[in-house]
């Protein structure tokens, strides 16, 4: 039985025992994430780096407790933003309404474990162990302890794991830039690092500038929402048996009280799957997608697409697939913030639903139970790669013009209140989102540091490393979740991640080894 709460009501000046000032409203984005992580529907999210050594011969890399600390002041210095939490108030409605509050204080004693001893791997139990947590979901602000935490592995590896309603995964690769860049300058001037672990913050200085406001806040056209819903009404409708992932079991129920607080039992468990794409083999896939004339992500979200119809659902007739995309490239939100605060959660996601007809005669079904013995028509499946990538092109073409900014702004026609978020959006979410794979791309993070102030770097990123815990499929996308990121000239790596209990045993492992068999086929 999930735990109630009762709240007190918030003041915009916060004494300073509260340990935090009130700063401004909530996007729809960032009071999703907030009731997806109380309610037990999505945990976190992860973006670990491996660092080693960038000097020639020498192998090992330290990371001292004052090198750490260092950077992370750097890194929080320039993004005081990741210091902003949630805090509920309650309305003169008697609704709840959640607020964005800045921390007065980081205390990196709070959020920096160090693990020397059983040091783990950065594999899918660590990943799956660490989706499993549940940090900040008791509501519990506590002076001083941002949502996010570091763990540092081994001394080398930095795994970067927080609340999604502080920033998206793309700032996690930021937040690694950043820390790299720190590290090298600390390095590079050779002083002895006495930094405090106590680092003040000032809560005007994330506060939004009324042009950034107006942009993130502004009403949606309404037709575009209509659509969008009589569109996937009509493919559950007609296609309702038709579609992928029909063979999971029907999801437990959610919790609808928003203030309630989901015990362990009710709280979703990830299981996470991933595949590592040599350094090699991914600059050949590069290689070629520019030879087409297109990118990495649709030709993923084709070889997915053409692997899932061939392969697990020969009969689906319709296939509900999304990407992940960084507003930051389509709105002009850094000029925007000007010298003000800047919004850290700025991730869309698009749907596609593809017709499978056209899939499965570029990706004949796999002769072999592993799913590898594959067969691809290389100029069919590269059309279908073109078209896609076209279509994502001509989404994001127009600025805030766009039909993803239209889309992306849909969120702000439901009210703001807690409440009606859960009664209204979040039984809404499966009509668009259920039986759905997303891919999410972070693209590959530079080794090394750009623009360093220091001429012979020290430190260097080696591997790179991306996860979020699945949602709930009653809420999510009853499907699978493709995370990616790697390093510029390295590896990349996909982490699948599916709800515990729902996939079939062994099927996100045999997908990407399908993927991988097709991607072999026509590379």
């Amino acid at each position: 039985m999930a735990i109630q709460t009762v709240h007190v009501e918030a003041k915009e000046d916060e004494s300073p025992s509260s340990g935090y000032t009130i700063v401004r409203k909530t996007t729809q984005v960032e009071r999703m994430f907030y009731i997806y992580h109380r309610l037990g529907i999505q945990s976190n999210v992860v973006v670990a780096a491996r660092y080693a050594s960038a000097q020639p011969g020498k192998q090992g890399l330290y990371l001292s407790d004052e090198a750490v600390f260092s950077a992370l002041n750097a890194v929080i210095t320039k993004y005081p933003e990741i210091g902003l939490v949630g805090v509920v108030e309650q309305s003169d409605a008697n609704t709840h309404l959640l607020s964005m509050a800045s921390l007065h204080t980081i205390d990196l004693d709070t959020c920096v474990e160090f693990i020397d001893d059983d040091v783990p791997e950065l594999d899918e139990k660590f990943f799956e162990k660490l989706h499993g947590e549940w940090f900040w979901a008791e509501n519990e602000i506590k002076p001083g302890q941002p949502w996010w935490k570091i763990m540092v592995l081994g001394r080398r590896d930095v795994v970067f794991v927080y609340h999604h309603s502080v920033c998206d995964g793309s700032f996690g690769m930021t937040f690694h830039r950043e820390f790299l860049a720190a590290l090298n300058e600390s390095a590079g001037s050779g002083a002895r690092m006495q930094v405090s672990r106590k680092i003040q913050l000032n809560p005007d200085r994330v506060r939004l500038s009324a042009n950034l406001e107006e942009a993130i806040r502004r009403k949606p056209p309404m037709f575009g929402i209509l659509f969008g819903l009589v569109m996937f009404l009509f493919y559950r409708f007609f296609y309702a048996k038709a579609l992928f992932f029909t063979d999971y079991p029907k999801p437990k129920p959610l919790l609808k009280d928003p203030l309630a607080i989901a015990t362990s039992s009710e709280r979703t468990k990830t299981k996470v799957t991933n595949y590592r794409i040599p350094a090699e083999k991914m600059d050949a896939i590069l290689a070629a997608c520019r030879e087409h004339g297109t990118t990495f992500t649709p030709f993923m979200m084709v070889m997915i697409t053409g692997t899932l119809a061939a392969d697990f659902y020969p009969n689906a007739k319709v296939g509900f697939t999304r990407y992940a995309v960084d507003m930051r490239a389509v709105g002009n939100f850094e000029t925007l913030a000007g010298d003000q605060g800047k919004d850290l959660n700025l991730a869309a996601s698009v749907p596609e639903p593809e017709w499978l007809k056209k899939y499965r005669r570029a990706f004949p079904a796999s002769a072999s139970d592993e799913k590898t013995d594959v067969k691809v028509d290389s100029k069919a499946a590269w059309k279908l790669v073109q078209d896609y990538g076209r279509r994502m092109k001509n989404t994001r073409a127009g600025g805030e013009d766009s039909a993803v900014y239209k889309a992306w702004l849909s969120g702000n026609a439901m009210g703001p209140s807690l409440e009606e978020f859960a009664s209204k959006s979040l039984p809404s979410l499966k009509v668009f989102m259920q039986n759905t794979f997303s891919f999410s791309n972070l693209g590959a993070l530079k080794s090394l540091p750009q623009a360093s102030k220091v001429e012979e770097p020290t430190v260097k990123i080696a591997d790179v490393l991306f996860s979020t815990g699945s949602p709930h499929g009653a809420a999510g996308y009853h499907g699978m979740v493709f995370n990616t990121a790697g390093v510029a000239g390295g590896d990349t790596v996909i982490n699948a991640c599916t709800e515990a209990g729902m996939a079939p045993e062994g099927m996100p492992r045999a997908v990407l080894d399908g993927v991988m068999a097709r991607i072999d086929a026509i590379v």
